[in-house]
């Protein structure tokens, strides 16, 4: 016998490779491998122009191709058995440190050879090896064979490893098997715990291949008869996105949304919404946003009692605007920029004085108060984005309506002071919706305006209302869901007290960039500073103080207020012998449940 090239073009069948072919690291065959249709057509499809063959001596391979290919079927068939036992043996006598790249050359040797007791050799080496790569190989070997108990018990352990690649890879083989209902409450389970956008990218895929009505009937079954949390947040996942998907099944496009059909109120009367076609797209460039105030102020405690005055009108404003709006009526527009070019020219003046007073109105009107404040929020936000003014009034105005649609839940559920009901949670989510549909019908409020009040729920993680990713949110929406979470946690609710700002703000801190956009929360905190305004904290000579204001690029050194002493203001960027020791925290500083934000 002799080597010879021989080009994939002209290979045939019975020809015998005699060196293992590689391809960008891995095996393609492996050497004395019999050539079939099979790897003819893998060679062609890995491009590789040539392989190398055994060929007679004294004979050229055009002569020798059809006694060669009766000589190998012939020498296959007697030695078959004797290379399966060598195979077996070398395989067996692999130790949990021996070379991957050898391991894995036999096990597909053993693949090759078709060994009888192949698929008890595939599940010992599970148990025998702890290298990633060797259990990728054998979870690929696995799709060869019909699914046992055993076989599924080995998949669904490795939807939980640690390694991404086997994730993805029991996934796809799941994926493949014709009864893969048993999976199911596995992939779920992944589903409600993992932070990973390709597994969860993946794992929507999956579900969205499947015939829906499979998918719900499962959906069904699992709730009534599964306790585990996570497993019930994937359903709760799930739901969402078969909800909202288009009609292709596509869930990142979300072009058309249906309520869920456990809902009595749908959000309309057609049961559909359509996003607006420039739901995304900044105005800032076509339309004027910002009137420019004269803000006639001598000082700043003059400045403090306008902002006061222009903060309890806001309220006022806000209310007949939401009632115009709700009321099929045209808001007034030019009453809307006015009032946030205010509060942008006030932020201008002296923004530590906006962000100290943002809370002085609350009262029975939360509603109305918080979309004052989440727009006050974003638009200081909005500014350490390094906005332009318009862009800046445009994404206040985005701040300021976000919450329209809340004026359509029952009073009930507001001055609720229980943990909500499940039916509760839905038509409260369901302000979204009707933000939506109350926006769009307003030519100036329709697109980004409108797409903000649908949005500022969502999470990047796909844990919002309606499951949308990072790329599918919008940085205005991205801004307000920060602001949004700040106020409400930090503002007096009937089911809880008011959270301070620095717990409020860690909170944020550690959901961040999982849930949070970092760049939105980076400007976000240039405004709150390190200690956010409001802070108590305690001083390296003892006394307690109160953060007043923050210090520009010090922000370890903000101003602040002795405790008990209001009158007494100091600027440690100023005091070198002084500084914060520590920060103060309230009874109950947890991070269990945070369900009810």
């Amino acid at each position: 016998m002799k080597i010879v090239a021989k080009k994939t073009s002209n290979l045939k069948k019975g020809d015998v490779v005699a060196v293992p072919v590689l391809y960008n690291g891995a095996i393609i065959v492996s050497k004395n491998a019999v050539i079939d249709d099979n790897i003819i057509q893998r060679l062609k499809e890995s491009k590789i122009p040539g392989v190398k063959i055994k060929v007679e001596e004294n004979t050229t391979p055009a002569k020798s191709e059809v006694v060669q290919q009766k000589d190998n079927i012939v020498q296959k068939s007697v030695d078959n058995s004797d290379m399966q036992n060598k195979l077996k043996n070398k395989f067996l006598n692999f130790q949990i440190i021996s070379d991957t790249k050898e391991v894995i050359y036999t096990i597909r040797q053993l693949s090759e050879y078709n060994h009888p007791e192949f698929l008890d050799l595939i599940k010992l080496g599970f148990k025998k090896f702890a290298d990633p790569l060797i259990h990728n190989e054998l979870l690929i070997q696995l799709k060869k064979f019909k699914p046992d108990r055993e076989i599924y018990q080995i998949l669904h352990n490795f939807l939980f490893s640690a390694e991404k690649q086997l994730v993805l890879s029991s996934l796809f083989i799941i994926e493949k098997i014709p009864e893969k209902t048993e999976s199911f409450p596995y992939i779920l389970r992944l589903l409600g715990q993992t932070k990973d956008k390709e597994i969860i990218n993946n794992i929507i895929k999956f579900f969205t291949s499947q015939p829906k009505n499979l998918i719900e009937k499962s959906l069904d079954v699992i709730e009534s008869n599964v306790k585990d949390k996570k497993t019930l947040k994937g359903v709760s996942v799930l739901r969402n996105i078969l909800n909202y998907r288009d009609n292709k099944g596509a869930p990142e496009s979300l072009k058309k949304i249906k309520p869920k059909t456990t809902v009595s109120k749908p959000p309309t009367k057609s049961g559909k919404i359509r996003m607006p076609v420039f739901s995304k797209v900044s105005k800032a460039d076509e339309i004027i946003y910002y009137a420019p105030t004269d803000l006639k102020v001598n000082d700043i405690k003059e400045a403090a009692e306008k902002f006061k005055e222009n903060y309890v009108k806001a309220n006022s404003i806000v209310e007949n605007i939401f009632e115009e709006i709700t009321g099929n009526k045209n808001p007034d527009i030019p009453k809307i920029k006015s009032m946030v070019s205010t509060f942008v020219d006030e932020i201008f003046y002296n923004r530590d004085l906006v962000s100290r007073l943002r809370n002085i109105f609350t009262g029975d009107t939360y509603l109305y108060s918080h979309a004052v404040n989440v727009c006050v929020l974003s638009i200081l936000t909005g500014l350490f984005m390094d906005y332009g003014s318009n862009k800046v009034v445009e994404l206040g105005i985005a701040a300021l309506l976000s919450d329209v649609g809340m004026m359509k839940v029952d009073n009930k559920i507001w001055n609720n002071r229980k943990k909500l009901t499940d039916s509760e949670k839905t038509s409260v989510k369901y302000h979204i919706f009707d933000g939506l549909e109350l926006l769009k019908k307003s030519n100036d409020l329709k697109d980004i305006i409108a797409t903000v009040s649908l949005q500022h729920h969502e999470r990047l993680d796909g844990s919002g209302y309606m499951g949308q990713y990072d790329n599918d949110i919008t940085e205005y929406s991205k801004i307000v869901a920060i602001a949004d979470v700040f106020d409400a946690l930090t503002s007096n609710r009937p089911y809880r007290k008011a959270f301070s700002s620095s717990r409020a703000l860690s909170y944020l801190i550690s959901n961040t960039p999982e849930k949070f956009d970092k760049k939105c929360m980076n400007a976000f905190l240039k405004h709150m500073g390190f200690f956010p305004l409001g802070t108590n904290v305690l001083l390296s000579n003892g006394q307690r103080a109160i953060i007043s204001g923050t210090n520009n690029g010090m922000w370890i050194k903000p101003k602040i207020s002795i405790a008990n002493n209001n009158e007494k203001e100091l600027n440690l960027k100023l005091e070198k012998n002084l500084y914060i020791k520590s920060v103060i925290m309230e009874e109950g500083f947890e991070y269990e449940d945070w369900s009810n934000i």
